[in-house]
């Protein structure tokens, strides 16, 4: 995989950056229990789209604590 430099909120690549939108809180569960290398292999960045989620802040934030995936 390519080396990614980050500066707060901007990630840069060499090559195009994937997107990883999970679909729902099944899909996210999927991801963040993948390991380290197949997880990386899947997408570069991950965008949750909470508008779509009928789930609170606590959930994700629980779920998404030890998880480094920008």
């Amino acid at each position: 995989m390519a080396q990614h430099v980050s500066s707060k909120n901007l990630l840069l690549s060499v090559r195009p950056l994937v997107v990883g939108v999970p679909a729902g809180m099944e899909a996210l569960r999927g991801f963040v229990a993948e390991g380290g290398e197949s997880r990386a292999a899947q997408c570069d960045v991950l965008e949750l789209r909470l508008d779509l989620w009928k789930v609170g802040a606590e959930v994700l934030l629980g779920l998404l604590e030890r998880e480094e995936t920008p």
